[in-house]
């Protein structure tokens, strides 16, 4: 009983010392203290993303974030995006009857006047074997206006224990128009097996003369390596697949909080 009481009480001393610390990184003025000096996670808690989300973010995605912002130099601040329930649509098409699980999407988000990164991530639960003919697309509505796009891939199979990447793992925008962008093909991953596969876009954007806040983002998975087109249709807010009977794809909407 005692060593339980005992286990209790070192917990919650860790969670109030690790809440203190973030409170004091928060509140230290930029100026003494250099980002140059900061680790991912300190940098991350004096912009402001609660500790919680800084613990529980995937490492990887966190140094992509962290160094973009660095590098940008501009003292940005975070900003809740929150998922607006579950995936939008989930394409429904033969030999998946259940339509396409096992590709979780979420997003990190921070602005410095009226500049914005949004940092869209895509993940596989599953192990999934693309053929280098799949699509992530990121659209926004009008409240942003995205300028800049790219992004970091990584890769790993039932035999890794850790993520890897590659300095030609970039994520490059295929297609790019007013309301957002699509990253396909190979650099999406073409492995021999099954893998699971992850990808962090950057997006530097500057605030809209609108209200609306949505973001949509998509993966259209395509084993099969059919021909096929995506395209945005901001009036419906959602993706138009052409043809829709040949592909599958799932995604959700997230909304800005500024």
């Amino acid at each position: 009983m005692l060593h339980k009481q005992y286990d209790k009480t070192n917990r919650i001393l860790s969670s109030i010392i690790c809440s203190a610390f973030a409170l004091v990184i928060m509140l230290m003025p930029s100026q003494a203290y250099s980002s140059d000096a900061m680790t991912d996670d300190e940098y991350l808690l004096h912009a402001g993303m609660p500790i919680i989300e800084v613990q529980n973010m995937d490492p990887d995605i966190k140094h992509v974030i962290a160094t973009d912002l660095q590098q940008q130099n501009l003292p940005y601040k975070y900003i809740e995006t929150r998922e607006i329930g579950k995936p939008y649509y989930t394409r429904l098409a033969a030999g998946l009857p259940n339509g396409l699980s096992g590709i979780r999407f979420y997003a990190s988000s921070f602005k410095s006047g009226n500049n914005i990164s949004i940092y869209p991530t895509y993940e596989f639960t599953d192990y999934k074997q693309p053929e280098g003919k799949d699509t992530f697309s990121i659209y926004f509505a009008d409240a942003v206006r995205p300028n800049t796009y790219g992004g970091q891939i990584w890769h790993k199979d039932q035999y890794m224990n850790d993520w890897r990447t590659t300095s030609s793992s970039k994520m490059i925008p295929t297609e790019v128009s007013l309301q957002g962008a699509n990253f396909s093909g190979q650099q999406l991953g073409n492995p021999d097996w099954k893998m699971k596969i992850k990808g962090c876009a950057w997006v530097h954007a500057t605030v809209g003369d609108r209200n609306d806040k949505r973001i949509v983002v998509n993966y259209v998975y395509n084993p099969n390596k059919m021909n096929y087109s995506v395209s945005f249709n901001l009036g419906k807010f959602g993706f138009s697949i052409d043809p829709p009977e040949k592909v599958y794809s799932t995604g959700t909407a997230l909304s800005l909080s500024y």
